[in-house]
């Protein structure tokens, strides 16, 4: 198989596309709304190719990757950091996924860990798979939350108020009437006054 046709098969359709909107930068900070954080680290970093939080998100894979390595029970040897070894690994390869996919990429994979190539495959390389499928459901639900959140929210907004606050809105604009009436007797005032003292002139005439 071609390296053209295998890139065209493991495409992933861009979930910004997938919106349907116009794709002003204010749409899209809409359908993002609420979004966990790393969630949206990871998409930006796979669909945008935006390092801006590359350290936020390889904080927070890194703590990810030591509850994966608690719930698995993996041994780990001291002072090697191989887990955030792994977590910067696991950002590198999603943003520059081509590198990758070459026969040899085990290499790139186990220079970054530090390992050789006994280590990699018995131990190391199904551990970092782990928590690369952690980062990319990241992604994933990024995705999902981008096509799903903003039908949520337009459906909170077409959900009826409630009677009090419609009631509140009624004392408001009524209050808010009252004050405008009253501004206009102050600006008509000194003209009734006027004419107050030009009928008292004419009967002082008479």
């Amino acid at each position: 198989m071609s390296a053209v046709i295998e890139d065209a098969l493991i495409m992933e359709t861009n979930p910004v596309r997938v919106i349907n909107f116009d794709m002003h930068p204010e749409v899209v900070a809409y359908c993002c709304a609420e979004m966990p954080t790393h969630w949206y680290l990871a998409m930006r970093m796979k669909w945008a190719d935006d390092w801006s939080g590359a350290s936020a998100l390889e904080k927070k894979l890194w703590l990810t990757s030591a509850k994966i390595a608690h719930r698995n029970g993996w041994r780990l040897p001291k002072g090697r950091e191989y887990l955030r070894r792994m977590s910067g690994l696991a950002i590198h390869e999603m943003a520059e996924p081509a590198r990758y996919r070459l026969p040899d990429a085990w290499l790139l994979r186990s220079a970054w860990l530090g390992t050789g190539k006994t280590q990699w495959f018995t131990t190391w390389s199904e551990r970092y798979n782990k928590i690369f499928q952690e980062l990319n459901e990241w992604t994933n639900r990024a995705y999902r939350w981008m096509k799903v959140h903003p039908q949520y929210i337009a459906r909170k907004r077409r959900e009826p108020r409630e009677p009090i606050k419609q009631l509140r809105m009624v004392d408001v604009s009524t209050r808010q009437l009252a004050i405008q009436m009253e501004d206009a007797t102050k600006i008509i005032e000194p003209f009734l006054n006027i004419k107050a003292l030009n009928r008292q002139a004419l009967e002082l005439k008479k």
